[in-house]
């Protein structure tokens, strides 16, 4: 037999005895994605220059290469090759399909692919290590911990925790009625800036009006509310009164310019009815002085009240401009101290939630020093452009490309006064996050 038909019958052999190993049949179940290495080889039958002496198979292609980050495999010749979702069978029709398209032969060449190593599983959360790891097949989370390194421990004392944990639920607990009153509070000036009579407390207020430092809270607000109102109407009243008075003065005033203006007129009339004498002879020009003088005089009145006339307008429209203001200037400073107590509710918010997570991490040290801890696993797995996060048990499969967590649950149950009410990584079973490009 000649080497090169030894060669012929070899090479397909070859191939076929790879596609029948374990490795291979789960290949070809295995869905190819990012990251994944591959060993793609092609070779194509060439005939010899004599046609009784047969031909010979020439390798067009071998080598290892990676399926990119778009899900494309880069290849020397045909360029890039779609190769996310596929099979390695369907993958390597594919490359042969397109060696032929581009090399012109009449016929296909032959392709295979192998997973030389594949995409990464990554594990985060409380593990010795987190981080990337190789994936093999037959992989569960117990697995994959425990190439991580286990669960996080460090070689220090455990009633360290345990005092941390103690000094965080304080001042949590701190925050938390700081938080309570701040809530109040801004219920409070809500219903003041809009006006209202009563304050509209909010749900998770009313829903523990029966507590004793809850119910107080909702007294003193509402108190310091009917105070403040009370003040701020007395300041008013107190300028509508000043104008009314002024109002008043000038009607007093008004009447007697008009009883001024009578005597003027009765003065002028006798004035000219004594010049009309005197100017006849018949009366001396001494009697004019009186009558003048009283004209005089009652000029000068008239002038003094239509002065005083102007200074009450003043003092109406000032009344009128100070009540304004005084409106004004509380409507500024609940603006203000509305504020204030909503950036102080947030700032308590964040140091709540802060001291949660100080305590449950604290607490989970603890467990784990003392054996106490039970943790529980999430995978977060691709689906489209998607990552659906499920809770899983320890022996569940972990398949290339997943994203362990192991988290320690809080000791404290759900709802629990001071508990921080946040979703945890495995209170659901089929969370979704939407992705961006970016792939795990």
């Amino acid at each position: 037999m000649s080497l090169r038909f030894a060669s012929r019958a070899l090479i397909p052999a070859l191939v076929l005895a790879a596609a029948c190993r374990p490795e291979a049949r789960a290949a070809e179940a295995y869905a190819l994605g990012p990251a994944d290495k591959l060993r793609v080889t092609v070779y194509q039958w060439a005939q010899g220059p004599v046609p009784a002496q047969g031909g010979d198979f020439q390798a067009r292609l071998d080598g290892q290469f990676t399926i990119d980050n778009a899900g494309n495999l880069p290849l020397p010749l045909v360029g890039e090759v779609p190769a996310e979702g596929r099979a390695t069978t369907e993958l390597a029709r594919a490359i042969s399909e397109m060696f032929q398209a581009k090399l012109g032969t009449l016929t296909m060449p032959s392709a295979s692919v192998e997973i030389v190593e594949y995409r990464p599983f990554y594990v985060i959360g409380v593990v010795d290590q987190p981080g990337s790891y190789p994936f093999r097949p037959g992989m569960t989370v117990l697995h994959a911990v425990s190439i991580a390194g286990g669960l996080y421990r460090r070689p220090e004392d455990p009633s360290r925790y345990q005092r941390e944990a103690l000094t965080a639920a304080g001042d949590g607990a701190l925050q938390a009625a700081s938080r309570d009153l701040l809530l109040v509070r801004a219920a409070r000036l809500e219903a003041e800036l809009a006006g209202h009579e009563a304050i509209a407390f909010p749900d998770e207020i009313l829903a523990r009006r029966t507590e004793p430092t809850i119910a107080r809270t909702m007294a003193d607000e509402a108190k310091i509310m009917k105070q403040r109102g009370i003040a701020l109407d007395a300041a008013v009243a107190s300028q509508r009164n000043l104008k009314a008075l002024a109002e008043r003065q000038n009607g007093a005033l008004e009447a007697q310019t008009a009883a001024i203006d009578r005597q003027m007129a009765i003065a002028k009339r006798e004035l000219e009815d004594q010049t009309d004498l005197v100017s006849k002879g018949l009366s001396r020009r001494p009697v004019l002085f009186p009558i003048e003088a009283r004209h005089a005089e009652a000029e000068a009145k008239k002038r003094q009240l239509h002065s005083d006339i102007l200074k009450n307008a003043q003092d109406i429209a000032r009344a009128e401009q100070t009540a304004e203001e005084l409106r004004t200037n509380r409507r500024i400073e609940i603006l203000d101290q509305l504020k204030e107590a909503r950036a102080n509710l947030e700032q308590a918010r964040q140091k709540i939630v802060t001291d949660q997570r100080i305590v449950d991490h604290s607490d989970g040290e603890f467990r784990v020093r003392t054996g106490e801890a039970v943790p529980t696993y999430a995978i977060l797995r691709r689906d489209g452009d998607r990552m659906r996060e499920r809770g899983v048990p320890e022996t569940a499969r972990v398949e290339p490309g997943d994203v362990v967590r192991v988290v320690l649950p809080p000791r404290r149950a759900p709802g629990a006064p001071g508990a921080i009410s946040e979703p945890g990584p495995t209170a659901a079973l089929a969370r979704e996050t939407h992705l961006t490009d970016a792939r795990p």
